[in-house]
């Protein structure tokens, strides 16, 4: 683990960004964010070798809240035939015979949802409680508190991981530490969670659009190019002169979380860590006047956009004007996309566009869980260590090509190249610590409230936030004391 802290915080320097000025005059230049190597390019390192201890049968628990999106890939307990299944079954029982101990099953109990993971911990921490091994966290809630008061311990002190190898999410963790320290860490156990913009291939063959896979490949596919192709598919289908979910329209998104994707999909990083490793808001500039000016054209112009707000259809599960062939692009967690499998709309898969031509790589927004420790005594952290680098390792190597072969190919896309667009969203998700320790929806506050205004957006309410972010920057130079 030393070799790990030595290695990262040269790469925190590398990585810093640094806030000038007057936060009211925007500052010009791109701020990129960091994102996870490539698999494909990562040295295999072997398996672990630290010694496989007898713990005698030991049960190993972990909590973690009840989810919407990949909760089902963590811990399964029988065999059902389905290969994904069964890979993550297979996962689990390897770990348990080369440790003899033995995974609980799931009991959510308190973990009914996301923001119950801080009242577990602080519930376990008050009672000195060693009821559960390990415990995920949501990607965002709550994750500022949860350091607040040493609720959880730091995975720099925590014996026979090795975060350097391939199986470990690095760009991401790098992300997470903050002065050094890592109350969150991630692994191939913790798959990850995106958007991703879907579209109806029979509606390109049938307006003659441009082919999207070919768009991606050469480096034409930005948030101009799919603005321009969503208008042209724009019908009043009955005639009535008022647009409503009956007509068709070129793009279809919810304005909450999948906001977050388009500002990520356009690199605009929110928060970074300056030289001093502390964290700082780096929105401020040119760049995210002109996403959000693009984005109000893709949205409110031309009725070329239906937009809807968390909880309509089925919480976005489903959307009807897709699934019924009347919408050209959707934005939507890969996760929910299963749920088109059956439709009679041939769909195609493509990572968010980029906001222009210069722009480097494709970006995608990660909001899978967490790992983290309570903070409690009588936690064995040498057998935490064990048990996530397992996972880590055989996640990588078994359920994490399952996951993308098998759900992500014969479950959910249709086609080779829709799987060739998830290999290049798979090696550039990235995560913001605007998402866990400060405010990242300045995209979606702005669309909701349709203004382009990001300065005086700014200026208004980002000062309440960067005291949270502040508060968030105390409690990590206190955390591990």
């Amino acid at each position: 683990m030393k070799k790990f802290i030595a290695l990262l915080l040269p790469v925190i320097m590398i990585l810093s960004f640094v806030a000038c000025g007057d936060p009211s005059k925007p500052a010009s230049g791109e701020t990129t964010l960091p994102v996870q190597s490539d698999i494909a390019e990562t040295t295999p390192q072997g398996p672990p070798t630290f010694e496989m201890s007898d713990y005698k049968g030991r049960t190993f628990k972990i909590a973690w809240p009840i989810l919407t999106l990949n909760q089902d890939y963590y811990l399964i307990h029988e065999e059902t035939g389905d290969q994904l299944n069964d890979a993550v079954y297979n996962r689990l029982m390897k770990i348990e015979e080369q440790l003899n101990i033995k995974f609980a099953h799931r009991d959510t109990g308190e973990l009914e949802n996301c923001n119950h993971v801080l009242p577990l911990l602080q519930r376990l921490v008050g009672a000195g409680d060693a009821e559960f091994d390990m415990v995920l966290s949501h990607t965002a809630v709550d994750l500022g508190p949860i350091i607040y008061d040493n609720l959880v311990l730091d995975w720099n002190n925590v014996n026979y991981i090795d975060p350097t190898k391939e199986y470990w999410n690095h760009e991401i963790n790098r992300t997470m530490s903050v002065m050094g320290k890592q109350p969150y860490i991630s692994n191939s156990w913790n798959i990850a969670e995106f958007i991703a913009i879907l579209f109806n291939k029979k509606m390109i063959t049938d307006y003659q659009l441009d082919d999207p896979f070919g768009l991606v490949h050469n480096n034409k596919w930005t948030i101009d190019k799919m603005t321009e192709m969503a208008k042209i598919v724009v019908s009043d289908i009955n005639g009535d002169g008022v647009f409503t979910d009956a007509d068709q329209y070129g793009f279809g998104t919810s304005l909450d979380w999948h906001m977050k994707a388009f500002l990520v999909g356009f690199n605009q990083q929110v928060v970074a860590k300056n030289s001093e490793g502390l964290m700082e808001y780096v929105v401020m500039n040119e760049r995210m006047i002109t996403i959000a000016e693009k984005m109000y054209k893709l949205l409110y112009e031309d009725n070329t956009s239906l937009t809807w707000v968390y909880g309509t259809y089925q919480g976005g599960i489903i959307v009807p004007m897709f699934d019924e062939g009347r919408m050209l692009f959707l934005n939507q967690w890969m996760a929910h996309s299963e749920k088109y499998r059956q439709a009679d709309v041939e769909y195609g898969i493509l990572p968010h566009p980029k906001l222009d031509e210069n722009q480097e790589k494709f970006r995608a927004y990660n909001s899978a869980c967490y790992n983290v420790i309570p903070n409690v005594a009588g936690i064995d952290t040498d057998l935490v260590g064990k048990v996530l680098e397992l996972l880590g390792y055989w996640g990588y190597y078994s359920v994490v090509p399952t996951y993308k072969e098998v759900l992500l190919t014969e479950k959910v896309s249709r086609d080779n190249e829709s799987a060739e667009m998830l290999d290049i969203i798979f090696s550039n998700v990235v995560v913001d610590l605007a998402n866990a320790f400060g405010y990242m929806e300045i995209l979606y506050a702005l669309m909701n409230a349709k203004s382009v205004d990001v300065v005086s957006w700014y200026d208004k309410n980002m000062p309440a936030h960067e005291k949270t972010l502040e508060k968030s920057n105390e409690a990590f130079a206190a955390f591990g004391k």
